[in-house]
């Protein structure tokens, strides 16, 4: 139980492994069945404070973009708009092999953390990578 409703609190405490995440605000009366339902084993978290929680992830995270650079950037772009290796190569002025290993290494646990090109793609869409890729020439 916390006396703050603070996310980013809350969201520690879960990642820690807290069971639950209450506001000292709950009424007495109204803690028995959470309580009931941690000991069955399951988690607790505050209707209003979950949607908070949510709603924030579902916020592009600006410091991901920050971990790459223009280059590597711009690969992912490529990728996520569906562009086979050939075109990459061609684009990025580097062989096939090459563009093949950079894609490889782009989707490796180091960076991307995702097992394929689709993944990559909806990571790229929830980060909003892709609002400009009507841009073409900016990409060429």
């Amino acid at each position: 139980m916390s006396g703050t409703g603070s996310l980013d609190l809350a969201a520690e405490a879960l990642r820690a492994g807290a069971d639950g995440f209450l506001p000292k605000t709950a009424r007495p009366e109204a803690l028995a069945g959470p309580l009931w339902t941690i000991a069955e084993g399951m988690r607790v978290v505050d209707a209003k404070l979950l949607d908070a929680l949510l709603a924030r992830s579902r916020e592009p995270n600006a410091t991901v973009r920050e971990q790459f650079s223009a280059p590597e950037l711009r690969l992912w772009r490529f990728v996520a708009m569906g562009m086979e290796t050939g075109d990459i190569a061609h684009r990025m002025t580097v062989s096939e092999r090459t563009a093949k290993r950079m894609v490889a290494a782009l989707l490796s646990l180091r960076k991307l953390g995702v097992t394929n090109r689709v993944a990559a793609a909806a990571l790229a869409g929830q980060l909003r990578l892709l609002d400009d890729v009507f841009d073409v020439e900016r990409w060429s």
